[in-house]
């Protein structure tokens, strides 16, 4: 019975231990290959693929967090004017954490901008159409729940987390 109760503990030392290496791999660098795809290379050389959302073009705006576990992109997808076709349109921002996605955000129009903020627990971006206005929004990861909003032509002052991103 002790000799059970003995390889029971050593079973869960041994996920926990795993366990705690999975969250310890930090993100080394991530880039989009020429297809588009995202890949997200890990401390321990691992190499993700991500796969492309529907209709997907390619991924630019490539960020990850200064704690190296989040990476964060915008997606590009295909102007439907075809004689507009080389203006990108960003429809959508990713985030990526501990394998998986685990946050998007969209927009009606297009993103302009965007980074991380708080030290990577939240995100600020710039949207809005082509040409014009746009809107500044500040999110926490994650709960991905709102925390701020400013409407461009409602200000001529940028609050702190919006004044660095273009527009």
């Amino acid at each position: 019975m002790r000799l059970y109760h003995l390889g029971g503990t050593f079973l869960f030392l041994a996920l926990c231990a795993a366990i705690t290496t999975a969250q310890s791999v930090k993100i080394a660098k991530a880039y989009a290959d020429s297809s588009g795809t995202l890949h997200v290379t890990t401390s321990n050389g691992q190499d993700i693929r991500i796969p492309k959302e529907k209709g997907q073009k390619g991924a630019e705006e490539i960020k990850i967090t200064e704690d190296h576990q989040t990476v964060g992109w915008l997606v590009v997808y295909p102007n439907p004017d075809s004689n507009r076709d080389w203006e990108k349109l960003y429809g959508e921002l990713v985030l990526w954490r501990d394998g998986k996605v685990t946050r998007r955000f969209s927009t009606e129009q297009v993103f302009w901008s965007w980074d991380f903020w708080e030290d990577g627990k939240q995100v600020r971006f710039h949207t809005g159409p082509l040409h014009g206005a746009g809107r500044f929004e500040l999110h926490d990861i994650a709960s991905g729940r709102l925390l701020a909003a400013v409407d461009e032509e409602a200000t001529q002052t940028l609050p702190d987390w919006a004044e660095s991103l273009d527009h």
